[in-house]
């Protein structure tokens, strides 16, 4: 499973295999979802033969979890994905994004299907990461339960990946003073201001 918007541009996917191998699938048959940014297909391949987990069924975060209190804002949220301007081109390297929960259950715009029912998450992350799947678990504070353990008993899937929320933000033509650092003094130039964490 993958995002619509990435099967449209590919025909292949890569697979590692246990014995370090890295076959290549042609795939064209994908199953496209009239009203999501999704897309599914089946691929010929023995799994056994797969280095891969799966995700089963009992995984998948129900229709009333964020009603029923089973997901919260705050929770934390991780995908898996690929880092693709880091891990070369010849094989899978996983890469792990991590963040938060920050709404549940509404409608986002979408830049080429208009709007996409969604969770909204807080996730350190860069472009690249289309289709990747995403879990939520409890935060390390559980706030249902008021405890911190150790580690979380359970989680579960969100969904995929499809793109980010982007707020515009004005360029501006000025000068530079003496005070900035990141620029030569007096010098002009197109910036744009962002918040960074000190």
């Amino acid at each position: 499973m993958t995002n619509k918007h990435v099967s449209a541009d590919n025909c292949f996917i890569r697979f590692n295999l246990r014995d370090g191998g890295t076959p290549i699938e042609e795939v064209i048959d994908w199953d496209i979802s009239d009203r999501h940014d999704l897309s599914i297909v089946q691929v010929n391949i023995d799994f056994k033969l797969l280095s891969a987990s799966f995700i089963t069924t009992d995984m998948f975060l129900s229709k009333s979890a964020a009603s029923d209190g089973t997901i919260i804002i705050g929770d934390d949220v991780f995908m898996v994905g690929r880092f693709v301007h880091a891990d070369g081109k010849a094989v899978n390297v996983p890469s792990v994004r991590c963040g938060h929960l920050s709404m549940t259950e509404t409608t986002v715009g979408h830049e080429r299907y208009n709007t996409q029912d969604s969770f909204v998450a807080e996730l350190r992350s860069v472009c690249g990461y289309s289709g990747s799947p995403v879990f939520c678990y409890p935060s390390m504070f559980d706030t249902r339960s008021g405890v911190a353990p150790v580690a979380p008993d359970r989680f579960w899937l969100l969904g995929i990946h499809w793109g980010y929320i982007l707020e515009p933000t004005p360029m501006r033509r000025r000068i530079v003073s003496n005070k900035t650092t990141a620029l030569r003094p007096n010098e002009t130039g197109n910036y744009t201001s962002r918040l960074t964490l000190a």
